[in-house]
């Protein structure tokens, strides 16, 4: 922290709770002095597992350790008039505050952008909520999984004979972070060149519906793509899969993306078959998408029988 980095000259304030988190440490990671703002009873993030050694408790949360490295922490009732007063020495030496309140609560304080933007005008904020600051959804309130369906995520996560299901771990979460990273920053250059802070809105839903690959596979190939459970689609109807069997369970991988790697391995097991030959070499080192499903198919084959004997 403050250690060398792009950001090692900011200060960032982060009163975000589950939504918004990585969003701080991606700033905290890139040299920035992040100051993480937690109520007395402590984040409600804490209390999410997995814990370390299965032992629940506010210290051993992995969660909350993943989202917060790089940063400081101190407790704050933001609540009483006292805690505000507090909040706002720090705001006179803070460039980048991140937040993910519902719509409104900020205002009930004082502490919204526009308010602060009035005292502090370089201050930068950006909010990350479920369906952003504005619109009929504003004031819906939302876990990770109701801005995934509505964002239209979800369509294409599960079996096709089956309805959609949820991803295991946070996808928008993370992603809507991201965005509201990006946006920071970009906000940041702009005051570098003289201009003012600016108040970064970043909706959930809508870092779901630019977040899957259907929207891509719509773009390029004018194709709507389907669930496909444990496969991939590359191109129109090129269905790849990304899950094989091995002794223990399954494991998840995309060959396709990493054949230098994964076939060099595979032929010092001898299980290379056909994939060494002139004619195969020639055909990995085109774009999956311009292949047969019948290559396809025996690549993949390949793959699985590998993947089974580990």
């Amino acid at each position: 922290m403050g250690d060398g980095g792009a950001l090692q000259s900011v200060r960032v304030l982060d009163l975000s709770g589950e939504f918004g988190q990585f969003c701080g440490r991606l700033m905290g990671d890139h040299g920035a002095d992040v100051i993480k703002i937690e109520p007395p009873e402590g984040d409600d993030v804490r209390r999410l597992g997995p814990f370390y050694e299965d032992v629940e408790d506010v210290d051993r949360s992995l969660y909350w350790h993943a989202m917060n490295t790089s940063k400081r922490s101190v407790t704050l009732n933001l609540e009483t008039d006292k805690g505000r007063d507090l909040l706002h020495r720090l705001l006179a030496t803070t460039d980048i505050v991140v937040e993910s309140y519902n719509p409104g609560t900020l205002a009930r304080w004082g502490l919204d952008f526009d308010t602060l933007h009035a005292q502090y005008p370089s201050l930068i904020m950006a909010s990350i909520t479920p369906f952003g600051q504005t619109g009929p959804y504003r004031d819906y309130r939302a876990t990770e999984m109701e801005t995934l369906a509505l964002g239209g995520f979800m369509s294409v996560c599960g079996d096709p004979d089956r309805p959609p299901t949820r991803v295991g771990q946070p996808q928008v979460t993370v992603f809507s972070s991201i965005n509201a990273y990006t946006g920071a920053m970009l906000a940041y250059y702009h005051r570098l060149r003289g201009g003012q802070g600016q108040h970064i809105d970043a909706s959930m839903q809508e870092g779901a519906a630019n977040l899957h690959y259907a929207q891509l596979i719509w773009n390029a190939y004018g194709v709507v793509a389907p669930r496909m459970g444990t496969t991939l689609m590359f191109g129109a109807g090129k269905a790849i899969p990304i899950s094989f069997a091995c002794k223990d369970g399954h494991v998840q991988a995309i060959p396709a993306l990493s054949w230098e790697t994964f076939i060099p391995w595979i032929e010092e097991h001898g299980m290379a078959g056909d994939l060494m030959s002139e004619e195969w070499q020639e055909r990995l080192e085109s774009l999956v998408t311009d292949w047969e499903q019948e290559h396809v198919d025996y690549a993949h084959d390949i793959v699985a029988q590998f993947v089974a004997g580990f």
